[in-house]
């Protein structure tokens, strides 16, 4: 920044002060004589910002090595602040977005619409530049390093998505083997087994499924088994039908209780105890048929 002003044999009626100006470009000179001059090229001193040179390359940024070490965005934004190699501790970028394979919005999803992963604290990243433009960085993706890589498997085998807490999707291409598992750091499983054609459902506390409508079909069988209880419950009606032959069979007592009517209907109704049978009617008792047969053992019938 620099003041001018002109000597007092050139001031006349203009003044002595020039003005303030920003010296863009400066050039000295000095004569044989040992006189001293210069001009220069400026702008006004008020200017903010200064005008862009002519014909200069402006610096190219290439790919770097940083560390995450902020992820939670003030704007919301998923973008993270890394700290680079060449940055003392106590420095870091400003806040910088990150690169993913999908993201947008559509006429469902307001907000993001596509694959949202926002690397961790600490996590080793590679920060690219826009155009190679310093001022553009953006996170290019994450690595794996000697500190938090577990190696691949046999054959490159297994492919997974594994969060901050143990969350896990696991795709395993074992020849012969393959299968998909989703799990938790509990240990609670979905496989679906493409070699056995299954899929297990696994919990290590209760599975709860809800729905307006819940339908089991299966073309074969469908196996119910409990090491303690089975509940079945409804607030209205519960049927139970079969094509052909219905069982019902106890170790204990079985019951059949009903608030108000309790009918028995078949073709043929066999009632048999091995010790002793009992009919009973609190208030009365009618037994009755085209032919009635009430048998004894040893010809004896008591009827009271």
């Amino acid at each position: 920044m620099v003041s001018t002003r002109l000597p007092e044999s050139l001031q006349q009626d203009v003044g002595p002060d020039l003005g303030r100006y920003r010296v863009l470009e400066i050039t000295h000179t000095v004569d044989d004589k040992g006189l001293y001059a210069n001009t220069f090229k400026g702008v006004a001193g008020a200017t903010e910002t200064l005008p862009l040179p002519e014909n200069v390359t402006p610096p190219t940024a290439f790919p770097e090595l940083a560390t995450v070490i902020d992820n939670a965005d003030p704007e919301n934004l998923g973008r993270v602040r890394v700290r680079f190699l060449w940055q003392n501790s106590d420095q870091n970028s400003n806040w910088i977005r990150v690169q993913t394979p999908d993201a947008g919005t559509s006429s469902v999803i307001e907000k993001n619409r596509g694959l949202f992963f926002i690397p961790e604290i600490d996590d080793q990243v590679m920060v690219a530049f826009g155009q190679g433009d310093p001022s553009r960085p953006y996170v290019a993706g994450s690595l794996f390093h000697q500190g938090n890589s577990g190696g691949m498997a046999p054959d490159n085998n297994l492919k997974s998505i594994t969060t901050r807490s143990g969350h896990t999707i696991e795709f395993d291409d074992t020849d012969g083997a393959e299968k998909i598992n989703i799990y938790d750091r509990e240990q609670n499983v979905i496989q679906f087994n493409t070699t056995e054609k299954s899929i297990k459902i696994q919990a290590m506390e209760t599975i709860e499924i809800g729905a307006k409508n819940i339908k089991l079909v299966a073309e074969e069988n469908l196996d119910f088994g409990a090491s303690k209880n089975i509940v079945m419950t409804a607030e209205e009606n519960l049927g139970l039908q079969s094509g052909k032959d219905t069982g019902v069979k106890s170790k204990g007592a079985t019951i059949l209780e009903a608030s108000r009517d309790l009918t028995l209907k078949g073709q043929n109704l066999n009632a048999e105890g091995k010790q002793n049978t009992e009919i009973k009617g609190g208030v009365q008792t009618n037994i009755s048929g085209t032919m009635t047969v009430l048998q004894g053992g040893g010809g004896k019938v008591e009827v009271i």
